[in-house]
C-alpha cells in the first residue's frame, strides 16, 4: 500500500489540490450569489423606502411639494427591472395622482377667480385625490411585500 502511495504521490496530491480548489470556487459562487441577493434586496428597499416616506409624508402635511416628488421619481428610477409589471403600474399611478394633486391645488391657490360652479368640482377632486394618496400607503405594503423578504431575492 504505501508503494502504491509513493508511486501515484503526485497524482493524489494534484487531485486533492483539484478537489479543494473546486471547493473553494464552490464558495466563492455561494458568496457571490448571497452578495447580489444583498445588492438586489438592498435596492430594492431604497425604491420601497422612497415611496413610502413620500406618501407618509403627504398623510402628515396633506399637501405635495414639486421638489419632493421629482426626488421620489428620480428614486423610483429603475423600479421596472427590479419589481413586476404590478408594482411599476401602481408607481406610476401614485405618480400620476401626485401631479394631478398639484395641479388641483394650484388651481385652488385661485379660489377667488373661481365661481361656485368651478369651486365645487374641483374640491371634489381633491378630496378624491387625498382619499386615494392616502389609501395608496396600504396598496403599497400589498405590492411590495413579496419583494421585500430576503430570503426570497432570485
Amino acid at each position: 500500500m504505501l508503494e502504491f502511495i509513493e508511486e501515484h504521490s503526485q497524482t493524489i496530491l494534484i487531485f486533492l489540490i483539484a478537489v479543494v480548489a473546486l471547493y473553494v470556487a464552490y464558495q466563492q459562487h455561494l458568496t457571490s450569489r448571497k452578495k447580489f441577493k444583498l445588492a438586489m434586496f438592498n435596492r430594492r428597499l431604497v425604491i420601497y423606502d422612497a415611496l413610502k416616506d413620500f406618501l407618509v409624508s403627504f398623510q402628515r402635511d396633506l399637501t405635495i411639494d414639486f421638489e419632493q416628488l421629482q426626488d421620489m421619481r428620480r428614486q423610483l428610477a429603475g423600479a421596472e427591472f427590479l419589481y413586476g409589471q404590478k408594482v411599476v403600474t401602481l408607481n406610476q399611478e401614485i405618480i400620476d395622482f401626485a401631479v394631478e394633486y398639484i395641479t388641483v391645488q394650484d388651481t385652488l391657490k385661485e379660489v377667488e377667480h373661481l365661481s361656485d360652479d368651478e369651486r365645487r368640482p374641483t374640491l371634489q377632486r381633491e378630496k378624491a385625490l387625498t382619499l386615494r394618496l392616502v389609501a395608496a400607503l396600504d396598496r403599497v405594503h400589498e405590492a411590495y411585500k413579496p419583494y421585500l423578504h430576503f430570503s426570497r431575492v432570485k
